[in-house]
């Protein structure tokens, strides 16, 4: 069980090892709300990852996450009762958090589906200090919820987006303008992107998608130093042109002057 103990991305619940003394901490329940409970803007800026996971996703596979929660609280209780030990009941307990780690991870690719196919929208920060941005639909073919601490990482496990927050209405609909920056989190420094070329095109993903319409578009050469100036390091220049290549839209690879739109 330690490999499940130590799991990078616990999705609802962090999960205690099989073989720990004592009794399962408690935690928030991971069933699902009620039929017809819709994700309701009880915050100017969405809805936590855990929280939005139970409001949105599948209810089967939230039904059968809160069975084996459960199942594996009862066994953990059992051990504390006086008496000998029960091999067999300990396999059945470890069976049990098996099958609680197979469905958080169902819960995970359900709710990344959701996103990528934008019936969920998310925002977030590039970084803790940084301001909130819309995510597009399309960067979640790189990026992984991490419910534990509210981030979205690249394949790598590299931090690409802080404090994501999620909601079922569109991007417009979700007011930024009331989310005032926690005390503590300001008074840290920020601590600089990972480089890799999976954060590398999740990054330029959401830079297309946030461009103000407003402004002109970027020549290949701003890009990439604002990719080097966002991740700290000088940015390998092919790469960067094959991402851009595919990514960019029609407007910013045309040569010759720049100009502003219409």
């Amino acid at each position: 069980m330690k490999g499940i103990a130590q799991s990078r991305n616990a999705i609802l619940h962090p999960i205690p090892a099989a073989t720990r003394a004592g009794p399962v901490p408690a935690t928030e329940p991971s069933a699902p709300h009620k039929p017809g409970d819709r994700m309701k803007h009880d915050h100017p800026i969405g809805l936590t990852l855990a929280e939005g996971a139970r409001r949105s996703c599948d209810s089967t596979i939230l039904e059968a996450l809160a069975a084996a929660e459960a199942e594996a609280a009862r066994f953990e209780a059992m051990d504390l009762l006086p008496g000998r030990h029960d091999t067999h009941r300990g396999m059945l307990k470890s069976a049990a958090y098996f099958e609680a780690e197979h469905q958080r991870c169902q819960l995970l690719d359900d709710l990344r589906r959701r996103l990528l196919r934008g019936k969920l929208v998310a925002t977030a920060r590039e970084r803790p200090t940084g301001p909130r941005i819309a995510v597009a639909a399309e960067a979640w073919q790189y990026l992984y919820p991490h419910f534990a601490d509210d981030t979205a990482r690249d394949g790598l496990g590299a931090v690409v987006l802080f404090q994501v927050r999620i909601a079922e209405a569109a991007p417009a609909q979700v007011s930024l303008a009331h989310d005032a920056m926690p005390p503590a989190v300001a008074a840290h420094a920020d601590p600089k992107p990972v480089y890799s070329v999976s954060s590398l095109r999740a990054w330029y993903l959401l830079r297309r998608s946030s461009w103000p319409a407003t402004e002109q578009p970027p020549s290949e050469a701003d890009d990439l130093a604002a990719a080097s100036q966002h991740f700290g390091v000088k940015v390998s220049r092919d790469p960067f042109r094959a991402i851009r290549r595919e990514m960019a839209p029609a407007a910013w690879k045309k040569s010759g002057p720049r100009k502003p739109p219409k």
